[in-house]
């Protein structure tokens, strides 16, 4: 919902710049990640790295969300 989606906004914005560059152009804007690429002028593995860690923090940051909204709900 919109608790949701306020918690992801400021997920993002506290990622390092060129993961948060990536993260909005490829799952906001929907961009391909060669057209990222292009665009950030920097080389397709670069973005893929930018993208593999700016999920693996998002992920980690959701799981420390969930164990404390279960811990509230106890």
């Amino acid at each position: 919902g919109k608790e949701t989606a306020q918690w992801l906004e400021r997920a993002i914005a506290t990622l390092p710049f060129a993961q948060r560059e990536v993260v909005i152009l490829v799952c906001i804007e929907m961009m391909q990640l060669k057209d990222v690429a292009t665009v950030l002028d920097m080389p397709l593995a670069t973005v893929k790295t930018h993208l593999h860690r700016a999920r693996l923090a998002l992920t980690k940051s959701l799981a420390r969300r969930n164990a404390r909204i279960q811990r509230e709900t106890r």
